[in-house]
Protein backbone atom coordinates (compact mmCIF):
# COMPACT_ATOMS: atom_id res chain seq x y z
CA UNK A 1 0.00 0.00 0.00
CA UNK A 2 1.11 3.58 -1.02
CA UNK A 3 2.12 5.59 2.11
CA UNK A 4 -0.49 7.75 4.31
CA UNK A 5 0.49 11.58 4.17
CA UNK A 6 -0.64 13.98 6.99
CA UNK A 7 -1.41 17.55 6.09
CA UNK A 8 -0.41 19.59 8.57
CA UNK A 9 -2.52 22.44 8.37
CA UNK A 10 -5.56 20.35 8.13
CA UNK A 11 -4.94 16.93 9.27
CA UNK A 12 -6.99 15.16 6.94
CA UNK A 13 -4.69 12.01 5.48
CA UNK A 14 -4.28 11.36 1.66
CA UNK A 15 -2.85 8.36 -0.18
CA UNK A 16 -2.01 7.96 -3.73
CA UNK A 17 -3.00 5.22 -5.46
CA UNK A 18 -1.94 3.68 -9.06
CA UNK A 19 -5.14 3.38 -11.09
CA UNK A 20 -3.08 3.62 -14.21
CA UNK A 21 -5.47 1.67 -17.10
CA UNK A 22 -8.29 1.95 -14.87
CA UNK A 23 -9.38 5.08 -14.42
CA UNK A 24 -12.74 4.08 -15.49
CA UNK A 25 -13.39 1.61 -13.89
CA UNK A 26 -12.48 3.56 -10.53
CA UNK A 27 -15.06 6.06 -11.74
CA UNK A 28 -17.85 4.03 -13.05
CA UNK A 29 -20.88 4.55 -15.37
CA UNK A 30 -21.65 8.29 -14.30
CA UNK A 31 -19.41 8.50 -11.52
CA UNK A 32 -21.64 5.80 -9.94
CA UNK A 33 -18.45 4.35 -8.48
CA UNK A 34 -16.63 6.80 -7.40
CA UNK A 35 -19.47 8.51 -5.60
CA UNK A 36 -20.11 5.43 -3.81
CA UNK A 37 -17.04 5.31 -2.65
CA UNK A 38 -16.95 8.70 -1.46
CA UNK A 39 -19.85 8.33 0.54
CA UNK A 40 -18.68 4.78 1.81
CA UNK A 41 -15.49 6.33 3.25
CA UNK A 42 -16.14 9.96 3.96
CA UNK A 43 -13.72 10.39 1.69
CA UNK A 44 -12.53 12.99 -1.59
CA UNK A 45 -11.21 11.30 -4.99
CA UNK A 46 -9.73 13.17 -6.95
CA UNK A 47 -8.58 11.59 -10.77
CA UNK A 48 -5.15 12.35 -11.57
CA UNK A 49 -5.39 10.57 -15.04
CA UNK A 50 -2.00 12.48 -16.46
CA UNK A 51 -0.47 10.49 -13.98
CA UNK A 52 -2.53 7.26 -14.02
CA UNK A 53 -3.27 7.64 -10.21
CA UNK A 54 -6.24 9.03 -8.28
CA UNK A 55 -5.44 10.71 -4.76
CA UNK A 56 -8.36 9.83 -1.78
CA UNK A 57 -8.33 12.67 0.56
CA UNK A 58 -10.24 12.33 4.23
CA UNK A 59 -10.03 10.98 7.71
CA UNK A 60 -6.77 8.81 8.31
CA UNK A 61 -9.14 6.04 9.31
CA UNK A 62 -10.10 5.27 6.31
CA UNK A 63 -7.17 5.24 4.32
CA UNK A 64 -5.93 1.51 3.83
CA UNK A 65 -10.02 0.17 3.57
CA UNK A 66 -10.65 2.99 0.80
CA UNK A 67 -7.05 1.57 -1.18
CA UNK A 68 -8.11 -1.96 -0.49
CA UNK A 69 -11.69 -1.14 -2.00
CA UNK A 70 -10.27 0.81 -5.10
CA UNK A 71 -8.05 -2.58 -5.85
CA UNK A 72 -10.91 -4.32 -5.69
CA UNK A 73 -12.70 -2.15 -8.46
CA UNK A 74 -9.95 -2.68 -10.25
CA UNK A 75 -9.56 -6.07 -10.27
CA UNK A 76 -13.19 -6.92 -9.94
CA UNK A 77 -15.28 -4.00 -11.35
CA UNK A 78 -18.01 -2.14 -9.97
CA UNK A 79 -18.21 -4.16 -6.34
CA UNK A 80 -20.95 -2.06 -4.46
CA UNK A 81 -23.66 -3.71 -6.41
CA UNK A 82 -23.03 -6.25 -4.32
CA UNK A 83 -23.76 -4.64 -1.42
CA UNK A 84 -26.34 -2.27 -1.86
CA UNK A 85 -29.06 -5.37 -2.60
CA UNK A 86 -32.49 -5.24 -1.18
CA UNK A 87 -34.74 -7.77 -0.56
CA UNK A 88 -38.85 -6.24 -0.24
CA UNK A 89 -41.50 -7.19 1.17
CA UNK A 90 -42.36 -8.04 -2.69
CA UNK A 91 -39.80 -10.10 -3.23
CA UNK A 92 -37.64 -7.74 -5.11
CA UNK A 93 -33.80 -8.62 -5.07
CA UNK A 94 -32.30 -5.92 -6.78
CA UNK A 95 -29.55 -2.48 -5.89
CA UNK A 96 -31.07 -0.01 -3.20
CA UNK A 97 -32.59 2.83 -3.83
CA UNK A 98 -32.81 5.90 -2.22
CA UNK A 99 -36.38 5.44 -2.23
CA UNK A 100 -36.04 2.09 -0.72
CA UNK A 101 -33.70 3.04 1.92
CA UNK A 102 -35.84 6.08 2.78
CA UNK A 103 -38.90 3.32 3.36
CA UNK A 104 -37.04 1.03 5.44
CA UNK A 105 -36.00 4.08 7.91
CA UNK A 106 -39.45 5.07 7.87
CA UNK A 107 -40.78 1.63 8.99
CA UNK A 108 -38.45 1.12 11.50
CA UNK A 109 -39.62 4.56 12.91
CA UNK A 110 -43.51 3.38 12.69
CA UNK A 111 -42.67 0.58 14.42
CA UNK A 112 -40.52 2.22 17.09
CA UNK A 113 -43.40 5.10 17.64
CA UNK A 114 -45.91 2.28 17.43
CA UNK A 115 -44.34 0.56 20.49
CA UNK A 116 -43.69 3.75 22.27
CA UNK A 117 -40.03 2.80 22.35
CA UNK A 118 -38.65 6.13 20.84
CA UNK A 119 -41.69 8.28 21.69
CA UNK A 120 -39.46 9.90 24.83
CA UNK A 121 -36.76 8.99 23.54
CA UNK A 122 -33.35 11.92 25.09
CA UNK A 123 -32.38 12.42 21.64
CA UNK A 124 -35.59 13.93 19.95
CA UNK A 125 -36.06 17.42 20.26
CA UNK A 126 -38.76 18.39 23.29
CA UNK A 127 -41.62 19.04 20.85
CA UNK A 128 -41.61 15.74 19.69
CA UNK A 129 -41.77 14.15 23.07
CA UNK A 130 -45.73 14.67 23.18
CA UNK A 131 -48.07 12.37 23.18
CA UNK A 132 -50.82 14.45 20.89
CA UNK A 133 -49.58 12.73 17.27
CA UNK A 134 -52.06 15.37 15.57
CA UNK A 135 -50.64 18.45 17.27
CA UNK A 136 -48.85 20.72 14.75
CA UNK A 137 -44.85 21.27 15.65
CA UNK A 138 -41.88 22.43 13.56
CA UNK A 139 -38.39 21.38 13.92
CA UNK A 140 -35.12 22.68 12.49
CA UNK A 141 -32.90 19.24 12.08
CA UNK A 142 -29.26 20.35 11.55
CA UNK A 143 -27.67 19.12 8.09
CA UNK A 144 -24.39 21.49 8.12
CA UNK A 145 -22.48 20.66 4.26
CA UNK A 146 -25.31 18.32 3.28
CA UNK A 147 -28.08 20.34 1.96
CA UNK A 148 -27.63 19.08 -1.64
CA UNK A 149 -27.60 15.15 -0.05
CA UNK A 150 -31.04 15.92 2.11
CA UNK A 151 -32.50 17.37 -1.30
CA UNK A 152 -31.19 14.95 -3.41
CA UNK A 153 -31.07 14.88 -7.61
CA UNK A 154 -33.84 16.79 -8.67
CA UNK A 155 -35.51 17.07 -5.27
CA UNK A 156 -35.87 13.32 -4.94
CA UNK A 157 -34.44 12.67 -2.20
CA UNK A 158 -36.47 15.05 0.10
CA UNK A 159 -40.23 14.53 -1.74
CA UNK A 160 -39.59 11.28 -0.82
CA UNK A 161 -39.51 12.01 2.65
CA UNK A 162 -42.52 14.00 2.27
CA UNK A 163 -44.30 11.15 0.68
CA UNK A 164 -43.24 8.65 2.94
CA UNK A 165 -43.50 10.67 6.59
CA UNK A 166 -46.24 13.05 5.76
CA UNK A 167 -44.69 16.09 7.05
CA UNK A 168 -43.57 19.06 4.46
CA UNK A 169 -39.59 19.35 4.80
CA UNK A 170 -38.09 22.43 3.41
CA UNK A 171 -34.11 23.05 3.15
CA UNK A 172 -32.79 26.24 2.75
CA UNK A 173 -29.24 25.86 0.42
CA UNK A 174 -26.64 27.59 2.66
CA UNK A 175 -28.38 27.80 6.02
CA UNK A 176 -26.86 23.96 7.38
CA UNK A 177 -30.39 23.05 8.12
CA UNK A 178 -34.05 21.37 7.18
CA UNK A 179 -37.45 22.79 8.45
CA UNK A 180 -39.86 19.97 9.03
CA UNK A 181 -43.02 21.14 10.14
CA UNK A 182 -47.16 19.00 10.15
CA UNK A 183 -48.53 16.81 12.80
CA UNK A 184 -45.95 15.45 15.61
CA UNK A 185 -46.50 11.99 14.28
CA UNK A 186 -45.12 12.78 11.13
CA UNK A 187 -42.55 15.22 11.86
CA UNK A 188 -41.30 12.09 13.87
CA UNK A 189 -41.35 9.96 10.54
CA UNK A 190 -39.39 12.31 8.91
Amino acid sequence: MPPVTIDPNTGKASIEINVKGNEGRVIGKGGETIRHMERKFNCKIEMRRDRGTCLVTGPENVMRDAAEYIAQVIENGDVSKNERAVVTNTGYVGPETPASMIAKIVADARAKIDSGEDAAASDFPDVLKGSDVDEPVAIEVPCPGQEGRVIGRGGATIKEIERQSGAVAKVSKGTGRCDVNGPRGKVTLA
